[in-house]
């Protein structure tokens, strides 16, 4: 991969590039298509911006003023962080490097380390440093499972330092313009106190080192009206249909938050359970189970276990109905449930 190559950009209007309501003379850089790092740079997708969220990612990541500090983007299951990097970067042709972090990795992960190669022992950087170099975004997913020794040794680097490997203090990765570290959680690196997520309590020092945006789930309408763009076949006769299962997930969410569900109906979700609406249907006349049933028990429901299961298809019922009287039946035709609702 080429380094340090100087990635032009011109000036677009806020309010056309991500559909938000604001003055037409607002704008921020996008860099111009065709750069060497268009490969990284996420598919536009259908995605609903809430502008005060907008503001304030654009102002950390675009102004030269906040440029260094890493963001924590933090919210409940399914609420839109990872979407709203991907489809930011995407609008403005940024390039973007994914890491999905885990409670093994430590900072050699993130950061590099020294490898063996062809008998030599050579430096290697890791996806930060190779995002520092390019100038790219380093999205860090799930920063709160990552034990709270490796983010320590994130700490210059949070610092807005240049990366060094923690193996060999003297192999440098400078940051390029453009780079930033953004970290995705459903915390804010505190404990859980409902212990509803797998994450760790990370020390009040690291809290203090990121600009922390809280993302809350869409709207209702703001949900219905991406689910449609996605999905373009409903958007002429299923928006009924879109509603009702909208209205599931914001029920569900509800009683996650509440600590009464284990589990979420993310926008992700949605979008899949749509299109397998528009795709099963043959197959859920055959089998006698309404398509909207169907196509939620293919796309969701298969994965879940038996209580879990159970949770949701009277969340089902009891949202969205059971206008023939034959819920049950058409439950026990899906296979695989001891569902015994009344």
């Amino acid at each position: 991969m080429s380094m340090n190559k100087t990635i032009l950009s011109t000036e677009v209007s806020v309010a056309l590039t991500f559909g938000v309501n604001v003055p037409e003379g607002m704008t921020l850089p996008r860099y111009v298509s065709g750069h060497h790092l268009q490969h990284l740079v996420p598919t536009v997708v259908a995605h609903s911006f809430d502008v005060d969220t907008l503001a304030k990612f654009a102002a950390v990541v675009c102004m030269e003023e906040l440029a260094d500090n890493p963001v924590l983007v933090w919210g409940p299951p399914g609420s839109g962080k990872s979407s709203l990097v991907a489809q930011f970067c995407a609008r403005l042709n940024r390039p973007l490097i994914r890491v999905d972090c885990h409670a093994d990795m430590d900072a050699r992960d993130l950061l590099g380390g020294l490898r063996l190669v062809d008998g030599e022992t050579v430096p290697q950087p890791g996806p930060v440093a190779v995002a520092a170099q390019l100038g790219a975004i380093c999205l860090l997913e799930e920063v709160d499972r990552l034990r709270p020794e490796t983010l320590v040794g994130l700490n210059g680097v949070l610092n807005g330092d240049a990366v060094r490997l923690p193996e060999d203090p003297g192999t440098i990765y400078q940051r390029a313009p453009g780079f930033a570290i953004i970290m995705t959680a459903n915390t804010n690196l505190a404990r859980d106190p409902q212990a509803r997520y797998v994450s760790n309590s990370h020390d009040i020092s690291l809290r203090d080192r990121v600009f922390p945006i809280h993302v809350s789930y869409m709207s209702e309408a703001q949900e219905i009206a991406t689910i449609l763009e996605q999905v373009p076949l409903l958007a002429n006769g299923g928006e009924t249909e879109v509603a009702k299962m909208v209205k599931l997930a914001r029920a569900l969410r509800g009683g996650f938050v509440a600590g009464e569900t284990s589990f979420v109906i993310s926008t992700r979700t949605l979008v899949r359970w749509a299109r397998s609406l528009t795709i099963f249907v043959g197959s859920a006349n055959r089998l006698g189970v309404p398509p909207l049933l169907y196509a939620l028990n293919a796309s969701f429901a298969d994965g879940l276990d038996e209580e879990e299961r159970t949770m949701l298809f009277e969340g089902y019922r009891t949202v969205i109905g059971d206008q023939d009287g034959r819920f049950q039946e058409a439950v026990r035709k899906l296979g695989r449930t001891t569902y015994e609702g009344a």
